[in-house]
């Protein structure tokens, strides 16, 4: 089945309550995407291609239908805005990689592409500690089930281990600290990531960790020790 659906401009919701002409429409396929623009005429929504309907369901809501395609899509505007975490730049774009909050919600971690990691309250906006170490993008964010220490992966190929209270580096986990240097399979096991860090998981309350890299490895690395415990097989695909 293709990869078909329905975007739309972030600020859709913006452009109508300031009254301003339109906003923009993405149409994608697996090999294309189409843009189109959706016309605002007071309640009236008009999109300049035929096939496609669109109508304010709600204050807060508006749907999509192509009825070429036989997709539907509903889009609602947020409850709230965090535009003052991270500043964007004209001469380096930035995109938010990551977001957890922790269990209570009253606090939020996350990353860019800069390498930039906030904790931040999710009341008031504002920035509790700044994580500083990775050397480049951070792809992941999240916080451990006691809500009181986050950990963070990206693409200089560690795991740092952050206290959310000082905002300073308990652990660095890093290739070559540990590991099993021969599989049952034969291939060569470097003892750590060896690629860029894309997800993350907790086992046993955080524990331990399990981690995947750009590589398609899967490793479980044992915080106590911080140290690889095991390595599955070498994947045949990258991720």
């Amino acid at each position: 089945m293709s990869n078909q659906g329905i975007r739309i401009q972030t600020d859709w919701d913006k452009a109508i309550i300031e009254k301003n002409r339109s906003f923009w429409l993405h149409l994608y396929d697996s090999d294309k995407i189409r843009y189109q623009k959706v016309e605002i005429n007071g309640v009236q929504l008009t999109v300049d291609t035929p096939g496609v309907d669109c109508n304010i369901s709600t204050k807060r809501t508006i749907r999509f239908r192509d009825k070429v395609r036989h997709l539907q899509s509903t889009f609602q505007s947020p409850d709230f805005r965090f535009s003052s975490i991270h500043k964007q730049s004209r001469e380096s774009p930035l995109h938010l990689n990551s977001l957890d909050v922790n269990a209570s919600g009253s606090l939020a971690v996350s990353a860019t592409s800069d390498g930039n990691v906030f904790l931040w309250e999710t009341r008031s906006s504002d920035i509790r500690r700044v994580f500083e170490g990775h050397a480049s993008e951070v792809y992941v964010s999240r916080f451990f089930p006691s809500g009181l220490v986050v950990l963070t992966g990206g693409a200089d190929m560690q795991l740092r281990i952050w206290c959310a209270v000082t905002g300073t580096c308990a652990a660095v986990l890093r290739a070559g600290l540990g590991g099993t240097d021969q599989p049952a399979n034969g291939d060569k096991e470097p003892g750590g990531h060896r690629s860029g860090i894309l997800d993350v998981d907790f086992i046993d309350r955080g524990r331990n960790i399990v981690a995947l890299d750009r590589g398609g490895w899967l490793r479980l690395w044992d915080i106590s020790t911080q140290v690889l415990k095991q390595s599955p097989q070498k994947p045949r695909l990258q991720v």
